[in-house]
């Protein structure tokens, strides 16, 4: 895809107006988290500004093209601007972007949503090797166990409520990684009540039902990478942008908070916990650079998964030390920074928790270390 320079601009200035006009409002009263209705609202509306390629033919939607480096950079670009205003937002836009395009692909026409997460622990050295097409004879049954049974692994899912399928990535010795989709008739689902973060949408775990039908749809082993690749993407774009919205706010309450005569923000232990959010901000957004500019497929999800087990963290401390600004009041529900905290630990885990991801980019190596 060949983006000009104005359409890009103009695409992301319209998506920041958006944000400022139809999604900060919802998110005023961070104690009182929007309702689900009050966000799909936001997501149709989103669907008509081209954000979200629903039906029709991919323009610069996000997650058009999974393939094109200057989409997912468009993509990304579009994804930190929603979650500028709402995490929550641009979790589940990238989702449904996500499942829009490998519906499209499969020939299918729904409201999707997509999970990369068991609900156990992913097995990461086996994961990873499996990625590779090279699982030892002693990962076969983990995979089998883990990303092959859905009736008796179930699968977690953040998001809106509304899907009818669901797309997740499947292991067999058979047929080895596919993208399955699931239709929501099939499965088994259970809400599950948190106040973690990401409080606009709902936590499932989603289990395949003994007696349900074939899946509506599958795609090869390349989607499930692009899939693993883009999905890490989005969550480590929103952490940075949720990141950047904790230490604006912080550094805004340094402004305004005078003790003692003085704008806290002179003093030397505040300034600090500042800087370290903004050295964490600026590290994550050189590593971002460094993804997009990756092209073989592999080394793209490699690189990502690398770069969330040393960015995410950082992030996640970046938002504590934004709290620590506020000091005692920055706990309490109604001003902020509690719930910019929340978020940024719930996204640390999704997708892959930073010891999951390590051992994944651990096999990464060692399998690239007795190719040489």
């Amino acid at each position: 895809m060949i983006l000009e320079k104005v359409d890009r601009e103009a695409m992301v200035g319209a998506v920041r107006d958006f944000g400022s006009t139809q999604i900060a409002p919802l998110m005023q009263r961070p104690e009182l988290p929007a309702d689900e209705s009050a966000i799909a609202q936001v997501i149709g509306q989103l669907v008509d500004l081209g954000v979200l390629t629903q039906d029709g033919e991919p323009e610069l939607g996000v997650w058009d093209d999974l393939n094109d480096q200057e989409s997912c950079k468009l993509s990304t670009d579009l994804i930190s601007v929603l979650a500028a205003r709402s995490s929550a937002v641009a979790y589940q836009v990238s989702s449904q972007a996500l499942a829009a395009n490998f519906a499209r692909v499969a020939g299918l026409s729904t409201t999707g949503a997509v999970s990369f997460d068991p609900a156990v622990n992913a097995a990461g050295r086996a994961t990873a090797r499996a990625l590779l097409d090279r699982p030892t004879a002693a990962d076969t049954k983990v995979l089998q166990d883990l990303w092959g049974s859905e009736e008796t692994r179930p699968r977690l899912h953040l998001g809106l409520r509304d899907w009818t399928t669901i797309w997740w990535p499947r292991w067999t010795s058979e047929d080895r990684w596919q993208l399955c989709a699931i239709g929501r008739e099939d499965c088994e689902i259970e809400w599950q009540p948190h106040g973690h973060g990401l409080d606009e949408l709902a936590f499932e775990t989603v289990r395949l039902r003994a007696d349900s039908a074939d899946a509506k749809g599958s795609l090869g082993a390349e989607h499930v990478i692009a899939g693993f690749t883009c999905h890490s993407l989005a969550v480590l774009t929103i952490s940075i942008a949720t990141a950047r919205r904790a230490v604006d706010r912080a550094r805004q309450y340094s402004i305004d908070r005078v003790q003692g005569g003085s704008a806290i923000g002179e003093h030397d232990a505040v300034a600090e916990l500042l800087a370290r959010g903004e050295s964490a901000i600026a590290t994550a957004q050189a590593m971002l650079a460094r993804v997009h500019d990756t092209v073989e497929p592999i080394a793209r999800l490699h690189l990502t998964w690398q770069v969330r087990t040393q960015a995410q963290p950082a992030l996640a401390r970046a938002g504590s030390d934004a709290l620590q600004v506020f000091g005692g009041i920055g706990y309490m529900r109604d001003v902020g920074p509690e719930k910019d905290l929340r978020d940024l630990n719930t996204l640390r885990r999704i997708g892959g928790s930073p010891s999951e991801l390590m051992l994944r980019c651990a096999a990464f190596d060692e399998s690239r270390s007795r190719t040489k």
